[in-house]
């Protein structure tokens, strides 16, 4: 399945199950469609393509750019 597809069914999955407010949702959205941005223009398009260094790349990759607070508080919140 396409990472895309698995996000569009985590982000009805927070809203319909978990009820999330529709900003906590469309926060996770923007935060989402960053990560989609970078995999894209990566060549990565399946979720199963994401291993370790991805990650790490990713998270390189938003150390070295501006963010704004949330991304960045997510991000150590995940160290």
């Amino acid at each position: 399945m396409s990472f895309h597809q698995d996000m569009e069914d985590f982000l009805l999955y927070c809203e319909l199950t978990k009820q999330y407010s529709p900003n906590t949702v469309r926060n996770y959205r923007n935060t989402l469609d960053r990560l989609t941005r970078f995999l894209s223009k990566h060549k990565i398009s399946q979720s199963n393509q994401i291993d370790l260094d991805v990650v790490n790349r990713y998270r390189k990759f938003l150390s070295t750019h501006e963010t704004i607070r949330g991304e960045v508080m997510s991000l150590k919140a995940q160290s």
